[in-house]
């Protein structure tokens, strides 16, 4: 399905039914790549988009904010007029944005493998990704799966292929963007993966600082917590949203 926004067409796939939870994908991604969490969350209705300049989403230019508005509309279009929102690295910036903006809309907010801004750290091991042979996946693992799985990951990352090119519209918007020092008072939980280099465990203490109401969860997973331990995700998600 298509949804044709102020800035462009945005892909989107709905799974499920129940309560509405807007999910969003990390960068190089597709709606696809949360599928799995996403099949674990019985009794929601998880809208699975994919973002501005990926999958099959139109390529705009556009701002964290015009991003954040986006999926406000798309929701609305939907005709949820409060939803929960979670996302995964990009796409949990994007998801605590939209609760700075729209605390109004969002009746929870889940976090997986979060970032705060993209730091140098950050931006320096992204930038190994593009012309890294495995696509990156040894630093968005955890090494112990990476070695295991590394034929079953190089596989996947040639059915899913990224050209970084299509980042250009929102690159500049997404590098300097920075949450640090706002505060946002929406209930989240924040699952980061314990041997996560991205962001990792080095930001808990921005996430104390941002958010008076944040349960932070420490599992055994790299950074790409959607596909080497998709089940614990899903579990704690559903815990924290029945609650």
């Amino acid at each position: 399905m298509f949804f044709n926004s102020f800035k462009g067409s945005i892909f989107f796939d709905i799974y499920g039914h129940g309560k509405p939870f807007l999910l969003l994908h990390g960068l190089g991604g597709t709606h696809d790549s949360m599928i799995e969490i996403a099949g674990n969350l019985d009794g929601f209705s998880v809208i699975l988009p994919d973002l501005p300049n990926h999958g099959q989403s139109e390529d705009i230019e556009a701002t964290m904010d015009d991003i954040s508005e986006i999926f406000i509309d798309l929701m609305n279009y939907l005709n949820y007029e409060k939803f929960f929102v979670g996302g995964l690295s990009l796409g949990s910036l994007i998801a605590q944005n939209m609760a700075l903006r729209y605390p109004e809309k969002i009746e929870k907010l889940i976090l997986i493998s979060p970032g705060i801004k993209i730091d140098d750290y950050a931006m320096n091991t992204v930038m190994t990704w593009f012309d890294a042979e495995d696509g990156g996946a040894s630093t968005t693992f955890s090494k112990e799966y990476y070695e295991k799985n590394k034929n079953e990951i190089l596989e996947y990352n040639k059915r899913f292929p990224f050209d970084p090119s299509r980042l250009a519209g929102i690159a500049s918007d997404l590098i300097n963007f920075d949450l640090t020092g706002n505060k946002i008072n929406v209930s989240c939980l924040s699952i980061i993966g314990d041997q996560d280099i991205i962001f990792g465990p080095r930001i808990i203490q921005d996430l104390k600082n941002i958010y008076s109401d944040c349960r932070i969860e420490i599992i055994k997973s790299g950074h790409a917590i959607h596909r080497e331990s998709p089940r614990i995700a899903s579990k704690l998600i559903k815990e924290f949203l029945y609650e």
